[in-house]
């Protein structure tokens, strides 16, 4: 047991500074705000969490992840409608888990 944490710890050290990638055309998904929602389609709501929680920066994480998740559902913008902070079941660093709703908007790319 003693063994398998410290492996993982050891992981997750060496990948900590490490955002999720983005996948397919995600990079093209805009994260927008209720006035903007209201000119979109609603798609699906959707619930993500960061993998990892000793990143550099999980708030960059997070929102790739919500971007690779609306992509995935069909949307090319996400609004925001919770982020909570929450403990590390390592008991260190943060896991952000993030509720969201993904849209289909006419212009959603600047």
């Amino acid at each position: 047991m003693m063994m398998r944490l410290s492996s993982t710890l050891a992981f997750l050290l060496l990948t900590g500074c490490s955002a999720t990638p983005l996948t397919g055309i995600s990079a093209d998904v805009k994260e927008i705000d209720e006035t903007e929602a209201k000119s979109c389609t609603f798609v699906q709501s959707f619930i993500v969490k960061t993998e990892n929680p000793l990143d550099r920066k999980p708030e960059d994480d997070i929102r790739n992840i919500a971007m690779n998740r609306t992509d995935v559902l069909g949307g090319n913008a996400f609004l925001v409608k919770n982020e909570a902070f929450l403990p590390s079941p390592l008991t260190v660093g943060t896991v952000i888990e993030l509720t969201g709703d993904a849209y289909k908007c006419p212009s959603a790319q600047e």
